[in-house]
């Protein structure tokens, strides 16, 4: 619904109270009844603002009854308008009042906010762009220093001058950072309008802030099993605008990532796993409040990891000798094996910084050679050095 069909309300809320009410009905479309300005009219499209301390926007809905003044005297909302809501969304995420006053600065409402308010005609359109704000797909490198750089300005709080965006793209829209060979790598806002690279033909670049990474990157394969209509990751060479039920998909997904810091516990996942991932699950630990079963879940899958990470450390050689692994096996990866040089039936910590990659040769002289004992605390030391790198 556009700016020019209806009015846009501000109806006020006050943490956390509202904020569950609201997350409550978004979640089973349910109406709900709010004070609102008397001059809203059914179909005006209303955003829900949460005073401090959030002080941000985190919802949006429908007027589906013409106001009425609360006429009961022991009512709290006694003298105000009230109206039905209905539709009621939770935004894709929340728009702080800082950016709102960067994005509208004539809107005198947003100095103090405390009172529901018709947005102005003039400040209607570029508010509506904020909170529409659409999600882009951007790619960024490795070797061109790009995501050494992400993990700095995540780290430091640091902005973009400039990166490659959609020349569609606006001030407030999310970023998701495409790195090859990581996956989504990190998230960013707009901060700047897009304009044309100098550097780059046909190529356009906006400022980015609020940089943040995503620990682990999700991989490539896994953005393909979980979100299959992103057909952009089929050939991820360009920049995107997925439409909006892709870009929640997409959202979610990071979502999970940084609430887990894992991914699905399942063979299918770790087969197709990056490093970075296969060392997040190595590293989970059960927590108390899980079940028996899900426990013995987390230690299967764990153990599973830990080895196809050490493995993948390797990368086809062993890590005893530096020597390439002796043969492939029939699918075609190169064979070692993975050694414990804290045995765990010593109660040693199966933790990937105590398991090394070696080829076959190396792997028995760390168990029955006459200097096996000096061969493990070598392999203790090299562990060290990889754990580092």
């Amino acid at each position: 619904m556009s700016s020019s069909e209806t009015h846009v309300q501000v109806c006020i809320c006050t943490p956390p109270r509202h904020l569950k009410a609201l997350e409550a009905v978004a979640e089973e479309r349910e109406p709900i009844w709010w004070t609102i300005n008397k001059s809203a009219l059914p179909g005006d499209r209303v955003v829900f603002y949460m005073i401090g301390p959030m002080s941000a926007f985190v919802a949006e809905g429908i007027v589906s009854t013409k106001p009425k003044v609360v006429s009961k005297k022991s009512s709290n909302w006694y003298g105000d308008y009230g109206a039905n809501i209905e539709d009621v969304q939770m935004l894709p995420r929340q728009i702080p009042l800082a950016e709102a006053r960067k994005q509208c600065p004539k809107w005198g409402f947003l100095l103090q906010p405390r009172r529901s308010s018709m947005v102005p005609i003039d400040v209607a359109s570029a508010f509506l762009r904020l909170i529409e704000s659409r999600l882009h797909i951007v790619i960024g490198g490795v070797d061109n220093g790009d995501a050494a750089w992400l993990e700095k300005a995540a780290r430091d709080g640091l902005k973009a001058p400039t990166w490659v965006s959609p020349k569609t793209g606006a001030v407030g829209d999310e970023v998701v950072v495409f790195v090859p060979g990581n996956g989504f790598f990190a998230t960013a806002l707009i901060d700047s309008p897009p304009k044309p690279r100098k550097d780059w033909n046909n190529r356009y670049g906006s400022g980015m802030r609020s940089i943040e990474l995503i620990e682990p990157a999700i991989s490539l394969a896994t953005i393909r099993r979980r979100i299959p209509d992103l057909t952009w990751a089929n050939y991820p060479r360009s920049i995107t605008t997925p439409p909006p039920d892709v870009a929640d998909q997409i959202r979610n997904l990071i979502r999970e990532r940084r609430e887990t810091g894992v991914g699905d516990l399942d063979d299918e996942e770790l087969e197709t796993a990056s490093i970075d991932e296969l060392r997040a699950a190595a590293l989970l630990d059960s927590s108390s409040s899980a079940t028996p079963k899900e426990r013995k879940t987390i230690y299967r899958m764990r153990s599973q990891a830990i080895r196809k990470f050490v493995l993948r450390r390797a990368n086809g050689y062993c890590e005893g000798c530096d020597e390439p692994a002796p043969f492939c096996t029939p699918d075609g990866l190169s064979y070692l094996e993975p050694h414990h040089t804290t045995r765990l039936a010593d109660e040693g910590p199966d933790h990937p910084a105590h398991v090394i990659g070696l080829c076959p040769n190396c792997h028995k002289r760390a168990h029955h050679a006459d200097d096996a004992e000096a061969f493990n605390k070598k392999l203790m030391k090299r562990l060290a050095k990889l754990e580092k790198q």
